[in-house]
């Protein structure tokens, strides 16, 4: 039977129960469980962060991107189309190294399908870019104007390279588009055509940067030239751009620099 004294602070068991002896040890190992709890939490969050240490793409603090750049991208100039990327600057480095998280993270899937499957002929795409005299980054373009939204001037084109308007003989390229046929779905064609769209933004933009007029080609020819002459500048890293577009530029160099170092990023 149980035997409570009037307080009701202590209890003690008696009677014919000879289990109740058992019962000590097994409470001797409940308390002592609940006073090591709190240290072993302090030694898995000490285990994660060592093995978050070891790790070469994870950040040490939940505030900050998760991947970061490859050690050899900022250590030595790195070019791209042509042009330094000045990632010796703290902003650069953040705004490319938020869009690499966002292809590792949020859109890993698609980048998985562009770098593995790549059900896109990415040869053929090179070789018409080459002929074209276009930069060879801008394979990696095409994945990255797939994720353009409504609100882009250039999510209402088609292809792979979502062209507004098909190309015609002033632009060296002679496309048809019908209610049967619409030559803007033909890779080669699309490729010709925007190789000769992006060559003639080019020649528009002072200082010749193939980045800029990437920029003007998801916006407008005239978006590129107004902002370098409002800011008198020519870079694109020192030019205001509409926050979409800085992003998707931005995407563009971090797809590239994934795509350069997979298995850094274990892909």
């Amino acid at each position: 039977m149980i035997e409570t004294n009037r307080v009701g602070f202590r209890k003690q068991l008696t009677g014919p129960y000879p289990h109740s002896k058992r019962l000590k040890p097994c409470m001797l190992v409940f308390f002592a469980c609940c006073l090591l709890w709190p240290l072993s939490g302090t030694f898995v969050l000490l285990t994660a962060t060592a093995s978050a240490a070891d790790s070469p793409q994870v950040s040490e603090t939940a505030t900050s991107v998760r991947y970061s750049l490859p050690e050899d991208v900022p250590r030595k100039p790195f070019s791209f189309a042509g042009e330094i990327v000045p990632f010796q600057r703290s902003d650069v480095r953040y705004r490319v190294g938020s869009q690499i998280n966002f292809l590792l993270l949020d859109a890993r899937s698609v980048l998985i399908e562009w770098l593995i499957r790549r059900d896109v002929p990415v040869q053929l795409i090179q070789q018409i870019l080459e002929k074209e005299g276009v930069p060879p980054e801008f394979v990696f373009f095409c994945p990255v104007l797939a994720g353009l939204t409504r609100n882009d001037q250039k999510a209402s084109g088609a292809g792979i390279w979502h062209i507004s308007k098909p190309c015609d003989k002033a632009d060296g390229v002679e496309m048809q588009e019908d209610s049967w046929h619409d030559d803007r779905m033909d890779i080669e064609l699309a490729t010709h055509c925007f190789a000769s769209r992006i060559k003639s933004l080019r020649s528009q933009i002072r200082g010749g940067s193939w980045i800029m007029a990437a920029a003007a080609y998801v916006t407008s020819p005239n978006t590129g030239s107004d902002a370098q002459g409002n800011w008198d500048a020519t870079s694109f890293w020192d030019v205001p751009l509409p926050p979409n577009i800085e992003q998707l530029i931005c995407r563009w160099i971090a797809f590239t620099i994934i795509h350069g170092h997979e298995r850094f990023y274990h892909i």
